[in-house]
């Protein structure tokens, strides 16, 4: 699992390293600010980001807009600060935070939350590229999809040619 930690506490990035490079499986790597967070995921494919809202959580707000924005919404965001009030906590869950740990010094808690918030999103991207049927929803009013628009929508036909023509002569 690569984990993405932006913060600017080195003994807070040494606990967290410590704590997920023992089961051999995870990298981290350590950003001081929001952009060279969101310039390394742009260019290498992280699993999971760490995000320190110590003191302010409009430092690392930009990280939630960067998410939607790239497309990129399955990339699960854990805010994390020793010192988070209830105004932040609810400023990061409605930013789109998967989990919000406060104290950081217990990083058994942080560490058992950042493997529950990776292992939802997976299983969430699995699902939803799984779950085409042949209903269409908009606003929740059902549409039936013929086999023709089923197979369009599910991106196994590469070729629409045939599918135009039959719609202009019908």
């Amino acid at each position: 699992m690569k984990i993405a930690v932006c913060t600017k506490s080195t003994r807070l990035f040494a606990s967290i390293g410590a704590a997920f490079l023992n089961d051999g499986t995870s990298s981290c790597s350590r950003f001081d600010d929001q952009f060279s967070l969101m310039r390394y995921l742009s260019e290498v494919p992280g699993d999971i980001v760490l995000v320190d809202a110590d003191r302010d959580f409009a430092s690392v707000a930009m990280v939630f807009a960067w998410r939607c924005y790239s497309a990129k919404s399955c990339l699960p965001i854990v805010v994390i600060g020793e010192h988070l009030d209830c105004e932040t906590m609810i400023e990061a869950f409605n930013a789109g935070a998967d989990d919000i740990v406060v104290g950081a010094s217990n990083i058994d808690e942080l560490a058992v939350r950042v493997r529950r918030s990776y292992a939802c999103r997976t299983a969430a991207a699995a699902v939803d590229v799984c779950q085409l049927s042949r209903h269409a929803g908009v606003y929740y009013y059902g549409v039936q999809l013929s086999p023709v628009d089923h197979e369009l929508a599910s991106g196994s036909v590469r070729d629409t040619s045939w599918h135009q023509a039959e719609q202009m002569a019908g």
